[in-house]
C-alpha cells in the first residue's frame, strides 16, 4: 500500500509552492529535484465541462471530466486507475480523504500519459454547502488498481505501489472559473518555435521534428504569456503558475510566475542542460518536456514538447 507521508502536511511551502499545490497533490516524498521526471509521477490535473472544456467550474449533475497527467522517465504505458469524489475533510490543510460518503467512483485503464475520468458532478443534495469536492485517484502500472477513499490507500493488481494523487473540483458556488491554455506557439527552444509533440519517448527517429542536440550541452526554453491565460478577480487579476519538467537533464528551476503586476505579453527563459553521454544510447534519446499552467482556483493546462539528444 501506498500512503501520503504524514510530513507533507507539516512541509513549509512558499506562495509559489501553495499555487502549485492548489490542486494536486502527489502522493511521494518531497523531493527537491522536482523538475525531473525519474519516477513515475502525476504531473497536474485538469477539469472540465463536457459541453464546455474552457469552463473549470461545474454545476450540479453535469457531465464533467478530469483529465491527469502522469509522466514516467521512459514515456507512460498502460495504467490502471481509480477514483473516489467525496465532499472535502472539515480542517486546516486536511489529510486528504473521503471522510463522508463517496459520491461517484469507478475504475479503468489508459494508455499515455493523459489519463481522462469521466462523470456526473453530485446533485446538488448530495453536495450540501460544499463549494468544492475532493477527487482521489490510484493510479497502476500493468495492473488494476483498487482504492480505499476512506483510508487514502491504494494497492495494485500487479503487486506494484500505487501512484496517489488528489485534487479539487470546484463547485458552481465557488463562483465561475475558467482553464487557462498554453498557445501552441508559446514555447521556445534555443530562439526557435516548438511545436506540440504527440510522439511517445524512445529514440529520436520517433519525432524527427524534435530539434537535435549533443549530450550535455546548454540551452534555453522561454514560455511567453500572452495575458489572455489570466482573469479577472475580486482586487485585479489571478496568479498563472508555470510548472516545467522534463524527463532528462538538468532544468535551472521548476517553476516560473505571471504575476497581476506582469505586464502582458511576457516571457520568462529557464535554462536547461542536456543529458550527459552516459545517459544517450548511440541511437538517440528522445527527451519529453512537459509544461502545466496554474491559476491557483482549480483551472489548469497541459503541454507537451520533445528534444531529440544524440552523440
Amino acid at each position: 500500500m501506498n500512503r501520503l507521508p504524514d510530513r507533507l502536511a507539516s512541509f513549509r511551502v512558499s506562495r509559489v509552492a501553495l499555487l502549485a499545490l492548489a490542486f494536486v497533490f502527489g502522493c511521494e516524498e518531497v523531493d527537491t529535484k522536482g523538475w525531473l521526471v525519474d519516477r513515475t509521477r502525476v504531473l497536474g490535473a485538469r477539469v472540465e465541462a463536457e459541453a464546455e472544456p474552457s469552463r473549470a467550474s461545474i454545476a450540479p449533475g453535469e457531465r464533467m471530466r478530469v483529465t491527469w497527467l502522469v509522466a514516467a522517465p521512459g514515456g507512460t504505458g498502460r495504467l490502471g486507475w481509480a477514483y473516489a469524489v467525496c465532499a472535502p475533510p472539515l480542517a486546516n490543510f486536511p489529510e486528504p480523504r473521503c471522510a463522508e460518503a463517496v459520491l461517484a467512483s469507478a475504475r479503468g485503464s489508459s494508455d499515455g500519459e493523459l489519463v481522462t475520468m469521466e462523470l456526473d458532478a453530485p446533485p446538488a443534495e448530495a453536495a450540501g454547502e460544499s463549494d468544492a469536492l475532493t477527487i482521489l485517484a490510484a493510479f497502476c502500472e500493468g495492473g488494476e488498481a483498487s482504492l480505499d477513499a476512506a483510508r487514502f490507500e491504494a494497492t495494485c493488481a500487479g503487486g506494484a505501489a500505487a501512484r496517489l494523487a488528489a485534487g479539487k473540483i470546484r463547485l458552481a458556488a465557488a463562483g465561475a472559473n475558467r482553464n487557462p491554455e498554453l498557445a501552441p506557439d508559446a514555447v521556445r527552444f534555443d530562439g526557435a518555435p516548438m511545436a506540440p509533440s504527440t510522439s511517445r519517448a524512445g529514440p529520436c527517429v520517433a519525432d524527427p521534428a524534435a530539434p537535435v542536440v549533443g549530450p550535455g550541452t546548454p540551452h534555453v526554453f522561454v514560455l511567453r504569456f500572452r495575458g489572455d491565460e489570466r482573469e479577472s478577480v475580486e482586487g485585479g487579476l489571478e496568479d498563472v503558475l508555470a510548472s516545467h519538467v522534463v524527463t532528462a537533464g538538468k532544468l535551472k528551476r521548476q517553476y516560473s510566475m505571471f504575476e497581476p503586476a506582469d505586464p502582458a505579453p511576457k516571457e520568462v527563459s529557464v535554462e536547461w542542460t542536456a543529458p550527459p553521454g552516459g545517459e544517450v544510447p548511440a541511437e538517440g534519446r528522445l527527451v519529453e518536456v512537459y509544461f502545466v499552467l496554474r491559476d491557483g482556483r482549480g483551472g489548469a493546462a497541459f503541454g507537451r514538447r520533445t528534444v531529440c539528444v544524440r552523440p
